[in-house]
């Protein structure tokens, strides 16, 4: 949402300014006035701190900023607002407290969760995560860094996308198994990877079961046990 702020406050200084030009223009036709560089507009607005640093590796850029690309999800759909950091232990509550899917995650890379250390990630689970991201919003300065290093030149096994993960809001249908507390809502997906696998479901939120009421008949169908195994990459 800030950078859209940004874009839209470029905008309006551009208008402002044609806006001067065209009444100086009345007043004296045989003016002069240079026209701004249209080519500003054209280049991306964005977080400057998603570029490299000086002597820094792609794979280790990539892992400092995915907290920073997560947080960015989140926040652009209004949640997590104001917020400089988040708990990977917490993503899931979020999104059940929220109502939101995380879409499109990388097949073959662990999903966020309980479990989730960006430590552990490699740098080809790395790329897939933040590399679509950084070209959405860097464009071609994200071509115009340093060469690929050593390891960012190796093959890769996770495919690259061509668009970033997404927060999805829960259809319906969702919405309506959830108020109505069917049992059905427990298999709420809370993460999809892009092969359409449910990698986590509401049942997987601590927060969800936490807020059930002591003997509610869908406690026991809720813990996470009692689902079968999910398909995960990894």
């Amino acid at each position: 949402m800030q950078l859209a702020s940004e874009r839209q406050t470029d905008i309006t200084q551009l208008l402002e300014y044609l806006s001067t030009i065209i009444k100086y223009k009345i007043l004296n036709s045989a003016a002069s006035v240079p026209l701004p560089d249209f080519n500003v507009l054209s280049q991306p607005c964005y977080d400057h701190g998603l570029g490299l640093k000086p002597q820094e590796y792609r794979h280790d850029r990539n892992r400092r900023v995915l907290p920073t690309i997560i947080l960015h999800k989140f926040q652009e759909n209004g949640i997590t607002r104001g917020q400089r950091n988040v708990s990977w232990k917490s993503l899931l509550d979020l999104l059940y407290v929220h109502q939101y899917t995380i879409t499109d995650w990388p097949a073959g890379v662990p999903a966020v969760g309980l479990d989730f250390n960006v430590k552990h990630l490699n740098a080809d689970e790395l790329r897939a995560l933040t590399v679509p991201f950084l070209k959405e919003s860097m464009g071609a300065d994200y071509h115009a860094e340093a060469p690929l290093d050593d390891k960012d030149q190796a093959e890769y096994l996770v495919p690259l996308l061509n668009s970033s993960f997404y927060l999805k809001k829960w259809t319906d249908d969702q919405i309506e198994l959830f108020c109505h507390r069917d049992a059905r809502m427990c298999d709420i997906p809370l993460v999809v990877n892009t092969l359409n696998w449910h990698l986590h479901v509401l049942s997987d939120s601590d927060a969800f079961i936490k807020a059930l009421p002591k003997g509610d008949k869908f406690k026991e169908r809720s813990a996470p046990s009692s689902f079968p195994d999910q398909p995960v990459q990894g």
